[in-house]
């Protein structure tokens, strides 16, 4: 408060808390049809009003403070927009998406993720997005043609060249030429395979295990000398990515792992092994069966005549 100033405070809305009545058939077939959590949550929305004239109301959403929507008529974020929040892991946007100011996710280190609805063929303000995130980020295009792509993390620093004190600009990772990879909006296949040799050369075994799983898993545009690469850096490095897999206890990728023969031998024994170490019975269990299931199989074509 300012010396010599007053305040007022005004309410503009007051809305009672929400409560839908869990005991509704029609609220158990809703739980049940949509396999979800109910949860409380610190929102605002007008299911109070519309309770007053037909109680079976009922409020569907993400369920999650750090997922956050930005809706397909929205084609801007404006500076600063997602400051400090720390929380924040996924950012959702449509295709019409074009500018983003500065800044706009200073301090978000958590966001990993960002889904776009729209087609990976398609024009997408992805590449606009991804000029504010210099830390590896995981891209799901969820159109008619669902893809993922991984962006790698990269660093930038200046020198300055004196006497002219004129700074010249280092950037450190193939983060930042693979971020360039868009022409009008679309991402360019080619430039993005292109990168592939020097991301094997310079990032961590993990980074290139996720980037070649995401290619192989949905080929998108993928040429056949590039497929090579990829998969030849997915059977070296397969342990690497089950056990950050485990981590997080993400079946697809183990069972996409083990259906195409990545994951074999030592390698799925230990990530078996971890499995069973982290207690997640349902990994573990799974991770046999496939070894037994495709393993088997695999024989089977070997020694038929």
């Amino acid at each position: 408060r300012l010396r010599g100033e007053s305040y007022e405070l005004t309410s503009e809305l007051i809305l009672d808390a929400f409560e839908s009545d869990l005991s509704d058939p029609l609220a158990k077939e809703l739980i049940k049809f949509l396999n979800s959590d109910v949860v409380d949550m610190p929102y605002v929305t007008e299911a109070p009003y519309f309770a007053n004239v037909n109680p079976h109301v009922f409020i569907c959403g993400p369920g999650d403070a750090q997922l956050a929507h930005v809706v397909d008529e929205f084609v801007e974020i404006e500076e600063l927009a997602f400051y400090n929040c720390r929380k924040l892991s996924v950012i959702e946007f449509g295709s019409a998406l074009e500018t983003i100011g500065s800044d706009v996710f200073m301090n978000c280190r958590s966001l990993k993720q960002l889904r776009v609805r729209a087609d990976i063929r398609g024009k997408t303000g992805v590449k606009a997005v991804l000029s504010r995130i210099p830390w590896e980020i995981q891209v799901d295009f969820a159109g008619e043609e669902t893809a993922s792509l991984l962006y790698p993390e990269y660093t930038e620093s200046y020198d300055e060249i004196a006497p002219a004190h004129i700074f010249g600009r280092n950037i450190t990772g193939e983060g930042f030429r693979a971020r360039q990879q868009f022409q009008d909006g679309i991402v360019q296949f080619a430039g993005y395979d292109a990168i592939y040799p020097k991301v094997i050369a310079e990032e961590s075994p993990l980074t290139i295990a996720k980037m070649a799983y995401l290619r192989l898993q949905t080929p998108i545009g993928v040429q056949e000398d590039a497929r090579k690469r990829y998969e030849e850096q997915l059977h070296q490095e397969a342990e690497v990515l089950a056990l950050h897999y485990i981590d997080r206890k993400q079946l697809e990728p183990l069972h996409y792992l083990c259906e195409h023969r990545y994951l074999t031998g030592n390698a799925l024994e230990h990530a078996t092994q971890k499995a069973l170490e982290d207690q997640w019975s349902e990994g573990a269990s799974r991770l046999m069966e496939w070894n037994y299931q495709y393993g088997r199989n695999r024989r089977r074509e070997r020694y038929a005549f």
